[in-house]
């Protein structure tokens, strides 16, 4: 849920976490753009990972490659993470690990979310200092 925390405890994100992503650095509900500003993430309607106004933002899950032993603890940086829209935990019969909307890097600058096993074959991406 927006504004959970308030970035001033120099708390880890863990794994499996739910987490904004934003390119501002608000962190707090601005009067004209909502939660964390005027540009944070959300997957679009064609599965694209886009940014826009915060009242339009999404969380997502922090999670560890598939069936791997890294997914408690803090996520370090360097750690490769996927980015899950929905709240499977577990390898899906239909869409693989954490279900259909994973999101990975495809190419030019774009990434889509997709079925978690298309994204644990391409590979996810990396958890680095800003």
């Amino acid at each position: 849920e927006p504004g959970s925390g308030d970035g001033t405890n120099n708390e880890c994100v863990k794994w499996n976490d739910k987490i904004w992503i934003a390119y501002t650095t608000q962190s707090y509900e601005t009067g004209n753009c909502g939660w964390y500003g005027c540009r944070v993430a959300r997957m679009s309607d064609s599965r694209v990972m886009e940014f826009g106004h915060g009242r339009s933002g999404q969380s997502f899950y922090v999670r560890p490659r598939g069936g791997s032993s890294s997914g408690s603890g803090c996520v370090s940086y360097g750690d490769e993470v996927f980015l899950a829209s929905t709240q499977e935990s577990y390898k899906t019969s239909n869409c693989g690990w954490y279900g259909c909307r994973v999101f990975h890097y495809v190419v030019n600058d774009l990434g889509i979310f997709t079925h978690g096993r298309l994204a644990e074959e391409a590979g996810g991406v990396y958890f680095t200092e800003g």
